[in-house]
């Protein structure tokens, strides 16, 4: 994961099977990283490989002094793509 184009988070993430629905197996992981971010506007970039695949995605928010900020990143590996979302 870049902000504003600086790599801050570089992890391999092993995901667990957490449920299956249909014939479709859910996998489940996460990344527990605490990033300590100026206020201002900044932009989230996001690379994720999977078996023969990468997906990079951008995401920005508008951080504030003293607020917490989740990022959520789901690989829907039925359409191969990647979803960001800043909450």
């Amino acid at each position: 994961m870049w902000l504003d184009d600086d790599l801050v988070v570089d992890e391999a993430l092993q995901a667990r099977v957490t449920k299956k629905i249909l014939s479709f197996r859910l996998r489940r992981g996460s990344v527990d990283e605490l990033l300590e971010i100026s206020p201002g506007r900044h932009e989230l970039r996001v690379r994720v490989s999977w078996d023969d695949n990468v997906r990079t995605k951008w995401v920005s928010g508008t951080f504030r002094a003293g607020a917490t900020r989740v990022l959520e990143i789901r690989v829907l590996r039925i359409l191969n793509e990647l979803e960001l979302e800043l909450r």
